[in-house]
């Protein structure tokens, strides 16, 4: 029988290596708040009251927020001048009610205090964040950027972080960068159902040392958990530099991780890191999940986009060059464990280390870290060298696409972890998917256009209405089920969470001159549009609708507008003491 399915289960030891000269992890005052230098502070006082679109800030009435002026209040709340760092926003809840439109304008939450509220994005986006800085400077550059900056002792749940666009390029004496998809600095917190569509990219150019790290989602992760997340878009790091000891570090969910937990979570990204010119040393890494972890478990989690890169080009004789590349972390120390966790990335590369390194599922462990139950993909690469064990083979393409892949995911899953699902031509998911179906129309086109698109479970379907010219003072009613939605100024329309297969209905759709099907009296009419009875009666009166075997159909009181949906046919309709002739059709 042909073999299906040839994984690689790597044991504890398989990829746990203790590797001479490797860096060792370092980091440094990952509890303390990070200083945002090029933020402007929100003045508060006492005075102050916030404004928002409702709510009183309780778990059972929170604060909607509908706009960016809301945000701005958020940070207003989380703001500090006192240089205490004190935790803001301690019991108070926010709740996202509508999608948020940026441009260039991004408060940042917790800039000189802890955020350490409840915020609940409600599955709407934050979306069209665009950034674009040309940066000259004799001076050191320090800049940090996300929505929320430091978050202490908070929730974070259902935010969706939707085309944004980052794009940095930084010519200074040497540069200290930051840069997240949603948040910086994740202390004791928990960020639930988030996820984030990115371009972010830093491209420095410095005559001394510099550190750049980038995050899907975060960048410094502590004692937190990071549940059921995902990250998808391009992510770039890159330096150019003339001395001293440069870091580059660009991962899918979270650059730094330490004492925390990252479960259910799948990254989509595209990682590239870079370093060149003349240095002593220089650093660089990319992740799928993270960079650098310590005492963490990385669980039930993959990262499956398009390529992971790292490459070096030092031209100092005597300079030192690291490039590493892991489909799941560069690097584990202390207690750590990966469990059930995989990567499918077609393309992993690193190139010019002074010290040989092939891309690989884990790039080093140290101490008590466990790896099992997890596997890795590649094709059309070299083997890796010895590390105390041999192995080369990985799983294919198709084999991860078949359900035995799944089942075998699903046979040991962690506590806490949710089940694989196998979908049609694609590689194992998280979350079912649902389809949400939008109707042909005549005189007017939505975008997407008609049809069914696929959602996944608990996203909200967004889709855009425009009239024809000749139907442009149509009033569309769109309903899904018993629900009519709103739409915004330009004829946005959100839908509930999708947790099931639904159908949008879009009525009341005519010409601009076919007003009616006949006048009833002045100021009263009676017509018909996208297949739907419409009744405006001048004053309250008795409304009865029969088919053309004189049986009734509908029969009412009425006082004002009236709709009534109709099989096809022909019908007459008796408003008051007058009759009057109608046909539905489609």
């Amino acid at each position: 029988m042909k073999k299906i399915l040839t994984l690689v289960t790597l044991l504890l030891g398989a990829y746990c290596a203790q590797a001479q000269n490797a860096e060792a992890l370092a980091p440094k005052g990952l509890g303390e708040p990070v200083m945002f230098n090029d933020a402007v502070l929100p003045a508060v006082t006492k005075a102050d009251a916030p404004v928002f679109a409702g709510g009183s800030g309780t778990e059972a009435d929170p604060y909607l927020v509908a706009t960016v002026e809301h945000l701005k209040n958020i940070a207003a709340m989380s703001a500090d001048d006192s240089g205490k760092w004190q935790e803001a926003c301690k019991g108070i809840y926010f709740k996202q009610v509508a999608d948020i439109v940026f441009g260039k304008d991004l408060p940042i939450i917790g800039s000189s205090a802890w955020f350490s509220g409840t915020y609940d994005g409600n599955g709407y986006a934050m979306k069209n964040i665009n950034v674009v800085i040309d940066y000259k400077s004799d001076k050191k550059a320090n800049y940090m950027y996300a929505l929320f900056g430091n978050v202490r002792g908070a929730t974070l749940k259902n935010i969706r972080m939707v085309d944004m666009h980052f794009d940095r390029k930084d010519e200074s004496l040497s540069m200290d960068f930051v840069l997240a998809g949603l948040v910086i600095n994740l202390q004791e917190s928990q960020m639930i159902n988030c996820t984030s569509d990115v371009s972010l990219s830093l491209q420095a150019m410095t005559s001394e040392a510099s550190d750049i790290k980038i995050g899907g989602l975060a960048y410094n992760v502590g004692s937190s958990t990071i549940d059921n997340c995902q990250s998808s878009g391009d992510i770039y790091g890159a330096i150019t530099s003339l001395g001293g000891d440069n870091y580059v570090q660009v991962a899918g969910i979270a650059a730094i991780v330490k004492d925390s937990k990252i479960i259910n979570c799948i990254s989509n990204n595209k990682l590239e890191g870079y370093g060149g010119g003349n240095a002593a040393n220089f650093y660089v890494r990319a992740g799928g999940i993270a960079v650098e972890a310590k005492n963490s478990h990385i669980l039930n989690s993959c990262s499956r986009g398009e390529s992971l890169a790292t490459k070096v080009e030092n031209k100092q004789e005597d300079g030192k060059s690291s490039a590493l590349t892991a489909g799941i972390v560069t690097f584990m120390q202390g207690d750590g464990l990966i469990d059930n966790c995989w990567t499918v990335v077609p393309s992993m590369t690193a190139e010019g280390s002074t010290s040989y390194f092939e891309p690989n599922l884990i790039g080093f462990c140290y101490d008590n870290t466990i790896v099992r139950n997890s596997y890795g993909f590649k094709e059309n690469q070299k083997s890796l060298r010895d590390i105390n064990i041999k192995y080369s083979t990985y799983t294919s393409a198709s084999d991860m696409m078949t359900q035995s892949f799944v089942d075998r995911l699903n046979e040991n899953l962690p506590e806490g972890a949710i089940a694989w699902k196998l979908r049609k031509d694609d590689f194992p998911a998280i979350k079912d998917l649902h389809t949400a179906t939008l109707p042909l129309l005549t005189g007017a086109m939505t975008t997407p256009g008609e049809g069914a698109v696929e959602i996944e479970d608990g996203e909200r379907f967004r889709f855009t209405l425009a009239l024809d010219e000749e139907y442009n003072e149509s009033k569309p009613v769109v309903t899904v089920g018993d629900k009519t939605l709103e739409p915004d100024a330009d004829m946005n329309y959100v839908t509930d969470m999708v947790t099931a297969d639904m159908v949008i209905k879009i009525t009341g759709i005519v010409k601009n001159t076919d007003t009616a099907n006949e006048k009833i009296t002045t100021g009263s009419k009676v017509y018909v549009a996208g297949g739907v009875l419409y009744i405006q009666p001048e004053a309250p009166a008795q409304v009865s609708v029969f088919n053309m075997l004189g049986q009734p159909v509908e029969s009412a009181t009425i006082s004002g507008d009236t709709q009534i949906q109709l099989p096809q046919g022909i019908y007459v309709v008796r408003l008051g003491d007058q009759s009057y002739k109608v046909c539905i059709s489609e």
